[in-house]
């Protein structure tokens, strides 16, 4: 079975495809650049790398068993042959060739992945073709002199040079050049002026208005211009009620009676409560202890665990069909890496890691 076939497809559409106990195949976007030694605009592109790092793998073993009909198990146990079959070739030959990704070579622990040329995974970026910087040419002006005139062009060319010359000693002809330039100057001038006029009102329209919604000052001079004065609050609209079964404040304690008035006002003005609710983009890195293919199970997977001391959850929306448990979440995949190999050794031997999005208000 043609296991690197079903990787490239899987390429197409996320961004990286594990193998068990080989590495990662990843999908890294590449921006679009120019290259000055052809004038040639290249559009973004995706290309592929290789690493050693552990990955979810389940996610190959379930596209293979969709499109190929076959059982989980089935699926899983290709993939692991098609793994032990490049290992194997890395470690006889230090070359192993994976169709149609490219070609995979290892010297002493140190992974070099080679992508074939042929290999398409752009996506959105598919078709797009490097485009060739257009470049402007000008056609020199063909000379007057060059053109050929007849008897009668000619004999009015001299006579323009005729009269250009008298002009030019009496005077005449610069004179008439400046008025027509004054005059041109001024209409242009006078054409202005309404647009001059109109911005210059609309510049006017928006600073007011600005002013008007961010400055009290403004806003308390244009509502009593338009609105007429606020009323003023008196002692006679309160409650009769109020009035009656009021104290007797000392005349001494004043200023502390103007502080009670004064506060409520105070608190009239709050600050609206900001939005917590909104939605945060989350990732971890999960340590998934098990999959089951029922809810149930898993849940009776996360007693156990948590009767050893270990917070499991469900990770939910998670792709495939099955349900994964993780027993430990970590900000970053070096964290999460390190605590894997000590729950391997005394939790679960079968454990990976994965990246997990997740969403969350503030």
């Amino acid at each position: 079975m043609d296991i690197g076939f079903y990787i490239a497809d899987l390429l197409r559409n996320q961004d990286e495809v594990s193998l068990p106990g080989l590495g990662t195949f990843t999908k890294e976007r590449v921006a679009g650049s120019y290259d000055s030694s052809s004038n040639t605009f290249r559009p973004p592109s995706y290309q592929v790398s290789f690493d050693n790092r552990s990955n979810d793998f389940s996610t190959l073993s379930e596209y293979i068993s969709t499109k190929k009909n076959l059982s989980r198990s089935s699926a899983e146990y290709f993939v692991k042959k098609f793994t032990t079959t490049i290992s194997e070739l890395l470690q006889t030959s230090g070359t192993a060739e994976v169709k149609p990704l490219g070609i995979i070579r290892q010297n002493n622990d140190v992974i070099i992945f080679e992508a074939s040329q042929a290999l398409e995974v752009s996506g959105k970026y598919y078709g797009l073709k490097p485009v060739l910087e257009r470049t402007h040419t000008f056609e020199p002006q063909v000379a007057e002199a060059q053109i050929p005139l007849n008897e009668a062009v000619g004999n009015s060319i001299s006579t323009e040079k005729g009269s250009f010359i008298e002009d030019f000693i009496t005077g005449q002809g610069s004179e008439t050049q400046e008025e027509e330039e004054e005059e041109y100057f001024e209409e242009t001038r006078g054409n202005k002026t309404p647009l001059i006029i109109l911005v210059t009102l609309l510049l006017g329209l928006v600073t007011i208005v600005l002013l008007y919604l961010f400055n009290p000052a403004t806003k308390n001079i244009i509502d009593g211009m338009f609105l007429g004065p606020a009323p003023a609050a008196s002692a006679a609209s309160a409650p009769d009620s109020l009035i009656s079964t009021a104290s007797p404040v000392p005349p001494d304690s004043g200023s502390r009676q103007q502080t009670a008035i004064d506060t409520p006002a105070n608190d009239a003005v709050s600050t609206p409560p900001e939005n917590k609710n909104t939605p945060v983009e989350v990732i971890t890195y999960e340590i998934v202890g098990a999959t089951f293919g029922k809810r149930s199970e898993a849940e009776s997977y996360i007693k156990t665990m948590k009767s050893k001391g270990i917070e499991a959850r469900i990770l939910e929306n998670m792709p495939g069909t099955l349900f994964k448990v993780s027993i430990g979440s970590f900000p970053d995949s070096k964290t999460a890496q390190d605590a894997l190999n000590r729950i391997v050794k005394e939790v679960e031997k079968s454990a990976w890691t994965t990246k997990y999005k997740s969403t969350k208000t503030q």
